[in-house]
């Protein structure tokens, strides 16, 4: 059942980004440091929450989108990006859910997800959807706890 004042979401949103800090300082931020240091030209960034990434994006992004289906989670991550902007090209802030990306095919060269797979209803479509925007040789980082099964990755045209 929805919750229908979205105290769940709220609550989610005001711990959250107090747990990724605590990970951020026992060595995450170092992991994220090393792997968004390969994104590149046009990137997508799915369920940005907080902003933990956005501090490890660099100049070889030219242009950033960044989303997150949680209100709470776009104002916090709004007011990072106002205050403290990545040094890519350009960037804009998305409200949308990694099973329907609303852009072209093959249309970005990177590919980004943080910890987002467990609370995306449908991992399978969202895995989908991000084989099909990613342009051919394009790149997925991502960063889970998650697991999907091989026949799923396979399908959705990913290499294990």
């Amino acid at each position: 059942m929805r919750d229908p004042l979205g105290l769940n979401e709220r609550f989610f949103a005001w711990y959250y980004p107090k747990i990724i800090g605590l990970s951020e300082r026992a060595g995450q931020a170092e992991v994220r440091h090393e792997l968004l240091a390969a994104a590149s030209g046009r990137t997508l960034e799915i369920g940005a929450g907080s902003g933990a990434n956005v501090p490890h994006y660099t100049e070889r992004v030219t242009e950033l989108v960044l989303s997150d289906p949680s209100p709470q989670m776009r104002g916090q991550l709004r007011e990072l990006l106002d205050t403290d902007p990545p040094p890519v090209g350009s960037w804009k802030l998305a409200e949308l859910s990694g099973e329907e990306l609303p852009f072209e095919d093959a249309s970005f060269d990177t590919v980004v997800g943080g910890f987002i797979m467990c609370s995306i209803p449908n991992p399978e479509a969202a895995i989908a959807e991000i084989a099909r925007v990613l342009r051919p040789g394009g790149r997925y980082i991502f960063l889970e706890h998650t697991s999907m099964p091989a026949r799923a990755r396979r399908s959705a045209g990913f290499r294990t």
